[in-house]
């Protein structure tokens, strides 16, 4: 019901907006101190200074509510940004930066709250106009610290739609929010989404200049991973990471031993916390793939361990419990039976992970090294009795 009276309202109200001053840039009347070279042709000076400030104040209120409603709006977020230009514009000249600062800042925290909701957390719309006032404040900052002409700065303006986030916006505030929505809203694709465009900013600093915030963000990231296995948006942010890293920095500054030591041993802890999380399986193998560790097969204790646990696996003695579900026993007489089911169910699916991983990381070392690992042939054998 509100959503279709704000409906309504935005349709009358945003009509009047564009029937007033269709695409012209609002000004207000100006004072007598205004330079004249500011003077421009397609410039609207209003003599009905407080229609039209209901006017933008109504349009205000209404996109809020529109957005709160359905954060995928993209009309009324749209005319939000026109709102904050037409807003700044209509100050005066002493006071339209701080005008403009006062109403980037009032919609970047109108987005955090919006987005902290469970529902809204996915909103594609709301995270596009996050970065957007991310960067029209870079962009403000950037005016201030350097002077520049207004069309030097709408020249800038232009530009925010840009895929590589300024390294000022990355900070470590705004990676933990993402998390928050991550945690809110499972495989959370968009939060993740500005993560990377975050982590674009990062990888723009020299190493020295990134390096305290990239452990910074491998520690949450790490934690975050550990309490989300089955979470593939975060498992796919982990190989850009990677292949970030790669990219701007190879294997020159000791990348093998980060990720080695961190994301290596934190994915095999995973797989041995949750063995049938399908995403730690295939993280695992491309790590390999991606970087020079093969032979960290034989090196690393915890392989073993992981291949221990699928063998216990495949070789427990439940062949009695086994067969009274095969042979059709109803769910509801015992709810044990249900629990029996579902870890069957979970042990077969860890044993298929667990011996296509090894079978395509065996693949990938020479075949001498391939018969050291007598351990990985009990296991198939031991499997294909399950």
């Amino acid at each position: 019901m509100v959503y279709g009276y704000a409906c309504l309202e935005f349709g009358k109200v945003y009509s009047e907006f564009k029937k007033r001053f269709g695409n012209l840039t609002l000004f207000l009347k100006l004072d007598d101190d205004q330079p004249s070279d500011v003077l421009k042709d397609d410039q609207v000076y209003l003599e009905d200074d407080l229609t039209v400030d209901k006017l933008l104040s109504d349009l205000d209120n209404i996109t809020k509510v529109l957005l709160i409603q359905n954060p995928d709006h993209t009309t009324a977020a749209s005319c939000r940004r026109r709102l904050i230009q037409n807003l700044s514009d209509r100050a005066s000249p002493k006071t339209r930066l701080q005008v403009r600062r006062q109403s980037l800042i009032q919609d970047f925290t109108f987005t955090t709250m919006v987005l902290s909701i469970a529902s809204h957390a996915k909103s594609s719309t709301l995270w596009e106009h996050r970065r957007w006032c991310l960067i029209e404040t870079y962009l403000l900052k950037e005016s201030e610290r350097i002077p520049s002409t207004r069309a030097q700065i709408i020249s800038q303006s232009s530009q925010s739609h840009r895929t590589i986030a300024p390294a000022s916006c990355a900070s470590d505030e705004e990676f933990e929010f993402t998390s928050i929505c991550a945690d809110i809203y499972p495989r959370n694709y968009f939060a993740w989404r500005h993560r990377m465009w975050l982590l674009d900013g990062l990888f723009s600093l020299g190493y020295k200049d990134m390096k305290p915030s990239l452990d910074k963000e491998i520690q949450r990231l790490m934690t975050f991973w550990r309490s989300h296995p089955r979470d593939h948006s975060c498992t796919h942010y982990i190989t850009y990471l990677i292949k970030s890293w790669n990219t701007s920095f190879g294997q020159t500054i000791h990348s093998k031993n980060i990720f080695t030591d961190t994301f290596l041993t934190s994915i095999q802890e995973n797989l041995l916390a949750y063995p049938d999380a399908e995403t730690s399986w295939l993280l695992f193998r491309w790590l390999f793939s991606q970087t020079d560790l093969s032979e960290l097969l034989l090196t690393i204790p915890l392989s073993n361990k992981i291949i221990k646990m699928l063998d216990s696996i495949a070789s427990k003695n439940s062949e009695t419990l086994k067969s009274r579900f095969l042979n059709n026993v109803s769910f509801e007489e015992n709810s044990s039976i249900t629990l029996l089911a579902k870890e069957i169910r979970s042990e077969n699916r860890t044993a298929c992970l667990g011996i296509l991983t090894f079978y395509w990381l065996a693949l990938q070392v020479s075949f001498e090294e391939v018969l050291k690992i007598e351990i990985l042939f009990d296991l198939i054998d031991s499997v294909l009795h399950v």
